[in-house]
């Protein structure tokens, strides 16, 4: 979430941090199942969340279908980057690059004070629903290149401590 590295004070006036976050999770709500008592999804047997089969044809526009669009097209890398040696690294360029969309959602001329409920998807130069397929495909592929390291970490571990 970008606004967690943006020092403006979003969860204040119309709490645009809450709103954002909700718009988010009302979509994944609205286009996969969900075992709310457990708060979790149900899986198909090749690992992959169970979509609302009701919805199939508007999650097609949706941002959640556009996000998973712009993942399928990366390269899945599992390297941290050009100069970037370790998860502490990775981490604090993921930060600095949600800060710089944060900026470009919301220029810096506004706060909390001046954004309302009529103008909040439109400020910048990223409108919301570009703003939510950048923020959460690169959330995803980050948690993913962070599994990844710590499982292959722990799979190195347990040879260690087998042999």
């Amino acid at each position: 979430m970008p606004l967690h590295c943006d020092a403006r004070a979003f969860s204040k006036g119309i709490d645009l941090h809450s709103r954002i976050e909700g718009e988010w999770e009302d979509a994944v709500e609205a286009y996969y199942r969900t075992d709310k008592p457990n708060e979790r999804f149900p899986y198909d047997p090749d690992g992959y969340p169970l979509k609302n089969s009701r919805k199939e044809q508007a999650y097609q526009s949706s941002v959640l279908a556009k996000a998973s669009a712009a993942l399928d097209q990366r390269q899945f890398d599992v390297s941290w980057g050009r100069d970037n040696k370790n998860v502490w690294d990775f981490m604090s360029a993921i930060c600095q690059y949600s800060y710089l969309l944060s900026y470009c959602f919301i220029p810096e001329k506004y706060d909390w004070k001046d954004v309302t409920a009529a103008d909040w998807q439109s400020l910048g130069t990223l409108r919301f629903e570009d703003f939510s397929v950048a923020v959460l495909a690169d959330a995803i592929d980050s948690v993913a290149r962070v599994w990844l390291r710590v499982w292959r970490r722990y799979m190195k571990w347990e040879k260690e401590q087998d042999a």
